[in-house]
C-alpha cells in the first residue's frame, strides 16, 4: 500500500507544467462497491469485507471536503460461538422440537468526514488523495434458519452480537475521470483503514466474560464509483507544481 501511494505521488511531481481544464467549483455525488480484508482481529469476524456507499464531497481550488456513508456486510469467519449448543448432528433443537441451524453473518456502518487534495492529470482526469476520520462500527447479524430458538430472543442476541464501535480514520489515493460531456463520471482507487474498536456489550455468554479492551482494527481495500457532478463554472487553467 505504501509503495503505490509513494509510486503515485512520484508520478504526479513528474509533471512541471501541466494545462487542463479545471471545472471550477463542484457538488460531486457518488455512489460506490468497496471489497476488503483485514487484520487477524478483523478475522476473527470476517475475511472479506463488503461495502457499499454513498458520498457528497465539495471541490474548490484544488481542494475537496465531504462526507461518506457506508453499510458493510460480509460471512462470519471466525469461532463457533453455539458450539456448546449443538447436538452431536451439529443442529439446534427448536423451541417446537425439531431441528434447525443458525445464520451469522458480519454487518457494519462507517461514517466520515473528508478533506482531499486534487491533482489534475488531463482535461478529464484527476489523482485525488483524501484523508477521512469518523467512527466505525460492526456487529454479528443472528438468526435461525427455522423454527424459533429458546436462546435467541432480542436481549440474548445481544450476549453474542459482539456489537463494537470507535474512532476510525481511512486514507483513499483515487483516479477519478469526469467526462468532458459530463456523462461518463466515476473513479477507482485503493484505501487504508484503521480503526479502534469497543465490544459495547456488558457480559458476552459465548465465553461467559466481559470485553473491554479497545481493538485496533486494520483494513484495505479497492474501491470504484459512479459520479453525479454538479458544475458551478467553469474554465481554463495553466498551473506548475
Amino acid at each position: 500500500m505504501r509503495i503505490s501511494l509513494v509510486f503515485l505521488l512520484f508520478f504526479i511531481g513528474s509533471f512541471s507544467l501541466v494545462r487542463s481544464q479545471t471545472k471550477g467549483d463542484m457538488h460531486l455525488f457518488d455512489v460506490s462497491y468497496s471489497g476488503s480484508g483485514g487484520n487477524a482481529e478483523v478475522g476473527q469476524k470476517t475475511n472479506y469485507i463488503n461495502r457499499i456507499g454513498v458520498g457528497y464531497s465539495y471541490q474548490r481550488n484544488k481542494m475537496s471536503f465531504g462526507l461518506q456513508y457506508h453499510f458493510m456486510f460480509g460471512d462470519y469467519s471466525g469461532k463457533d460461538i453455539f458450539a456448546a449448543m449443538r447436538t452431536s448432528e451439529g443442529l439446534f433443537i427448536a423451541s417446537d422440537g425439531s431441528l434447525t441451524d443458525i445464520s451469522v453473518l458480519f454487518r457494519g456502518n462507517g461514517l466520515y468526514a473528508t478533506v482531499g487534495r486534487v491533482f489534475p492529470l488531463t482535461a478529464t482526469n484527476n489523482i485525488n488523495l483524501n484523508f477521512c476520520a469518523g467512527a466505525l462500527q460492526n456487529n454479528l447479524a443472528i438468526r435461525s434458519l427455522g423454527s424459533s430458538l429458546p436462546f435467541l430472543f432480542p436481549d440474548n442476541i445481544k450476549g453474542y452480537d459482539q456489537f463494537s464501535m470507535g474512532p476510525s480514520v481511512k486514507q483513499e489515493v483515487r483516479w477519478t475521470h469526469l467526462g468532458a460531456d459530463k456523462r461518463i463520471n466515476f473513479y477507482v482507487g485503493l484505501f487504508a483503514e484503521e480503526a479502534f474498536l469497543k465490544n459495547l456489550r456488558k457480559y458476552n455468554y459465548f465465553n461467559n466474560a466481559a470485553d473491554e479492551a479497545w481493538h485496533f482494527n486494520f483494513m484495505f481495500g479497492v474501491q470504484a464509483g459512479w459520479i453525479i457532478p454538479v458544475y458551478i463554472g467553469e474554465k481554463e487553467e495553466e498551473y506548475i507544481d
